[in-house]
């Protein structure tokens, strides 16, 4: 019986303490924090969008020397707000995306991210994960067909305020490359 009360203390104890733990677990924390990021979508090679000045052209010069960076156009931008803790998902249809959407067939785009915090070093914001994806139609041999353009980042940290490349992606069948610029920024309560 002894064997038995012991036993059932030990499983309770663990079972405590995982309870403890995941409650601690920086993607389920919320400090009451709110961040607003914005997402710029820009493409090199392309004649379509505003021309991209200022801090986004230049973060995106900081990476571009692989890259022919003499056209940049602001193919598209994003928003979301979002609690320390909390995910956010957006999907969209773009009649006009840079490059790459056709007459009668657009491109669809989704992004979103997960467990932002500001627990890091200070004056940064952190993403457990950050993903993009987009559908763009394309013409291979007098046919429509649909191409994926898609980006995922795990452990992602950037400066509060300042425009970070996330990543680039190659668009099919051109010579075109499109640079994801994120603004993440602490947002005033709501």
């Amino acid at each position: 019986m002894k064997l038995f009360r012991i036993t059932l203390a030990a499983a309770a104890l663990i079972i405590l303490t995982a309870g403890v733990l995941l409650a601690q677990s920086p993607e389920r924390q919320n400090d009451g924090r709110s961040f607003s990021v914005s997402l710029y979508v820009v493409s090199s090679g392309s004649e379509r969008g505003p021309e991209v000045a200022g801090k986004i052209k230049e973060a995106i010069s900081k990476v571009g020397g692989a890259f022919d960076i003499s056209s940049l156009r602001l193919a598209s931008v994003y928003y979301q707000r979002i609690a320390s803790g909390g995910s956010g998902e957006s999907n969209s249809i773009q009649p006009d995306f840079a490059a790459y959407s056709m007459e009668n067939n657009p491109s669809y785009t989704e992004w979103g991210m997960n467990s932002l915090d500001s627990q890091g070093p200070a004056g940064t914001i952190g993403f457990r994960h950050f993903g993009f994806k987009a559908r763009v139609p394309s013409t291979v041999n007098g046919a429509i067909q649909y191409f994926n353009l898609e980006s995922n980042v795990n452990n992602l940290r950037v400066w509060v305020g300042k425009p970070a490349v996330v990543s680039t992606l190659k668009a099919p069948m051109s010579n075109s490359v499109l640079f994801l610029v994120v603004v993440a920024e602490m947002a005033d309560p709501a």
